[in-house]
């Protein structure tokens, strides 16, 4: 349980979870089909031996500003089509800290391209802000945000996934979203969100 003085985790509305790829391709059409930017994040089983090969993805997160959808890919057979066409989608913005490295495991793992990437460490890191990470743009907006290694280190292939997991993948995906925002919203200077994230993608 997280200590009294932690900060609240910082979640969108709605959290879903699924261990059936229909379903959760229902759940893209249902939620997504009309967000035009989206939070991304993934989360993998930890090494800790040194030379030992780096896990692959086991978990995707993608929200909106209302819902986040995790998809537990290290259970599923395939990527789900709809969220491998969502994911190829040049016209909806994919974005987070350090989603470079998501998106080249992405299609290391499944074979999946990744359009339309927006990483929100190398726009802040480009406008100045001295800690770019996540944990350091939200701090930079005044919001504290609490992760701790004992969830970010844990089994990411379990099944079920734990409240706390499932609270911390979807707090990552939905922060990333918002540390966005207000980015935009600070530097903006009146362009619309979707041209500037253009111009500085």
């Amino acid at each position: 349980m997280p200590h009294a003085a932690d900060p609240p985790l910082l979640l969108p509305p709605t959290v879903l979870l699924s261990y059936d790829a229909a379903r959760l391709d229902a759940l893209v059409v249902t939620h997504f089909a009309r967000e035009a930017v989206l939070g991304l994040d993934c989360e993998w089983r930890p090494t800790f031996r040194p030379g030992q090969p780096p896990s692959p993805t086991a978990l995707v997160q993608l929200s909106s500003a209302s819902v986040c959808v995790l998809f537990p890919v290290a259970h599923l057979r395939a990527c789900p089509p709809r969220l491998a066409a969502l994911l190829n989608d040049g016209a909806v913005w994919k974005v987070g800290c350090g989603v470079r490295g998501d998106v080249e495991r992405l299609l290391r793992d499944l074979g999946v391209t990744v359009r339309g990437i927006f990483d929100a460490a190398v726009a802040g890191q480009a406008l100045g802000y001295a800690s770019p990470g996540l944990k350091g743009l939200c701090a930079a907006f005044g919001v504290a945000l609490h992760k701790t290694k004992r969830v970010s280190l844990s089994n990411w292939e379990a099944r079920p996934l734990q409240q706390r997991q499932q609270d911390y993948a979807a707090q990552d995906a939905f922060v990333s979203l918002q540390v966005v925002l207000w980015l935009h919203g600070k530097h903006g200077d009146g362009v619309q969100l979707l041209d500037w994230i253009a111009a500085n993608a």
